[in-house]
């Protein structure tokens, strides 16, 4: 329709995949059965797992589509944001002999670090516990 239309006229369009799911036997209420994804990428064939399947995964978030219990066959999607690491405790850095700067970065993305005394600290030993990502459902 014209929305439709309009939708393909944006910029954001473009960054859409469009994932059609068809039941391939068994009785998706009950999550059972496999199913095909139709996508721009083709057919992909696979298991539901817990009655969820997998549309769509990059680093940041993933989306996963489930069959919902109605009355017309229907699914529901839920998009779930990546988990982050946990904040760093720059005086804790600091009180161990590693002065701020790069190395910083390094312990957040899960490195271990040298001090210039020679401590090695790990990222465990100065991140909290990490951020559980948002759903939208």
């Amino acid at each position: 329709g014209a929305t439709e239309g309009a939708l393909r006229e944006s910029p954001m369009w473009k960054n859409l995949h469009h994932h059609t799911i068809y039941p391939r036997g068994g009785n998706l209420k009950h999550g059972g059965g496999a199913v095909q994804r139709r996508s721009q990428r083709g057919v992909v064939g696979g298991d539901p797992c817990e009655g969820m399947w997998p549309l769509c995964r990059d680093g940041d978030f993933s989306v996963v589509a489930a069959h919902l219990d109605h009355r017309a066959e229907c699914f529901g999607y839920v998009i779930m944001e990546a988990s982050q690491p946990g904040h760093l405790d720059a005086a804790k850095c600091t009180a161990l002999g590693l002065p701020p700067g790069r190395d910083y970065r390094r312990l957040k993305d899960g490195e271990e670090v040298t001090t210039p005394e020679g401590k090695v600290i790990r990222p465990q030993d100065v991140i909290g516990p990490s951020i559980r990502g948002r759903k939208l459902v």
